[in-house]
């Protein structure tokens, strides 16, 4: 949505709008009010769960001209491993806003509860410590052994986001054997690519491009499922029969749904994984074990699968070593100039290592997928 547009969505709210000042300050007072409002409320609904998963700092970003691709978005922090807490960034787009307007200004109107309940998702992201672990800022997967472990991750933690929204009947295919049978077609077309054959890889992932919204829709069922299995190997009958109601769309009070919420965040991605093919009590599982273990038995033997000109920016890229000990010969730069560059390169040192540290959970989330125990 460009500026001119955004002019045009709040012609129909009181306050005036002018084009040379901007926003009148009583524009920006009910966007304050209905962002705290719809923000409390998130935080009121979610409050058992975010007792067992604290958030010590949230920050909300409006944006009222773009984010075309998206309504919302939650950032992390990424210190609560050293800090021991979760700070967090939601980032609100044009169309959530209307919507929370549209309903300040116009009560009786209909307001979707994909909106209503969006704070729900973002913060249940940012309680997420799967997307920690697995999904550090700045790492992309570019190869197909790490976009299988993201592909499957996508589903976790989009499914859990979306639970607020699922389990109060909204959204999100219901029935479980039309969301296993369309994840698989979806696996089956990930895993079409051929080893020697980047360019393949390159067409796999163009096709994929219209199934991105896929994670939502399946996603919910796929982790109602991990939990059910893992519910089952613990004997946790409270949560089986919770889950026996929520995978037959029956009502569930706020109470029962963050229950859910919690069994949910309380799920590894290896127990995710293992839930897919797992059978449950009743003997149904999600995926067959062989079309699962084929593709990562696959990958799980590839080293090397980047391209001439990603190797050469990757062995350009100074090392670690090299960065730090930059960090001891810029004595000529002044005071000011010095506390920047150690800024930058401590960024970069971060960022690779933090990258270093994926690279070796991957690792040994796909050799623990094949340790005998299994």
């Amino acid at each position: 949505m460009n500026e001119d547009d955004w002019h045009e969505e709040i012609d129909c709210f009181p306050g005036d709008y002018d084009e040379e000042y901007g926003i009148e300050a009583d524009f920006h007072d009910k966007v304050d009010e209905v962002i705290n409002l719809n923000l409390s409320n998130s935080l009121i609904r979610l409050e058992t769960v975010l007792e067992k998963f604290p958030i010590h700092h949230i920050s909300v970003t409006i944006d009222v001209n773009g984010m075309e691709n998206t309504d919302a978005f939650c950032m992390n922090s990424g210190d609560f491993e050293t800090t021991g807490r979760n700070s967090i960034g939601i980032g609100v787009g044009p169309r959530m806003l209307r919507s929370f307007l549209e309903k300040l200004f116009y009560p009786n109107s209909f307001n979707d509860p994909y909106y209503e309940l969006n704070f729900d998702h973002e913060l249940i992201h940012g309680m997420d410590q799967n997307l920690w672990i697995y999904s550090p800022k700045g790492v992309n997967a570019k190869t197909p052994k790490a976009h299988l472990l993201h592909y499957l991750l996508k589903y976790q933690t989009e499914g859990l986001a979306c639970f607020s929204t699922f389990l109060r009947g909204h959204l999100a295919e219901k029935s479980f054997i039309k969301s296993a049978s369309k994840f698989n077609k979806k696996w089956s077309l990930l895993t079409s690519f051929d080893e020697q054959n980047p360019e393949n890889w390159k067409n796999v992932l163009n096709k994929m491009e219209s199934h991105q919204n896929d994670p939502y829709h399946l996603g919910p069922m796929m982790v109602l499922q991990a939990i059910k299995v893992k519910a089952g190997e613990n004997n946790d009958d409270t949560t089986l029969n919770l889950l026996e109601k929520a995978m037959k769309i029956e009502y569930l009070n706020n109470d029962e749904i963050n229950h859910l919420i919690i069994a949910g965040l309380e799920l590894s991605f290896p127990e995710f994984v293992d839930g897919l093919y797992k059978p449950d009590l009743k003997g149904r599982s999600f995926m067959d074990k062989h079309v699962l273990f084929t593709a990562f038995e696959q990958v799980n033997t590839w080293t090397d699968y980047l391209t001439e000109d990603e190797k050469n920016k990757a062995s350009q890229e100074a090392s670690i070593s090299k960065l730090e000990k930059e960090l001891d010969n810029i004595n000529h730069l002044n005071d000011e100039m010095v506390v920047l560059k150690k800024l930058e390169l401590d960024y970069q040192i971060t960022n690779k290592k933090a990258y270093q540290d994926y690279q070796l959970r991957c690792d040994e989330f796909y050799e623990n997928l094949f340790s005998p125990s299994l």
